[in-house]
């Protein structure tokens, strides 16, 4: 996104102007990396499990499950997880 610069600027203020627009090409760039490496973690640690017959598990049950499984007066601080149960099939 570099700017053409008036002709009738003033050296300086063309520098300032050419100067700002490098570093919102490089924070972009940066931006733009961060994404990506965010991206590629996220698609490696959210694959679907396989659990196999025996093994203990968590449950995580939606909001309103967990009011009717387990009453809490402060439910922002209730457990996320319910379990261990082994898996059966």
């Amino acid at each position: 996104m570099v700017t053409e610069v008036p002709a009738d600027t003033h050296q300086s203020v063309a520098e300032l102007i050419l100067d700002k627009n490098m570093q919102l090409e490089n924070l972009k760039d940066h931006l733009s990396k961060a994404q990506n490496r965010m991206k590629i973690y996220v698609d490696r640690h959210r694959t679907n499990k396989e659990y196999h017959v025996g093994q203990q598990v968590l449950l995580k049950l939606q909001p309103y499950a967990q009011s009717s499984v387990a009453n809490h007066p402060y439910p922002k601080l209730a457990f996320k997880y319910f379990g261990t149960f082994p898996v059966t099939e």
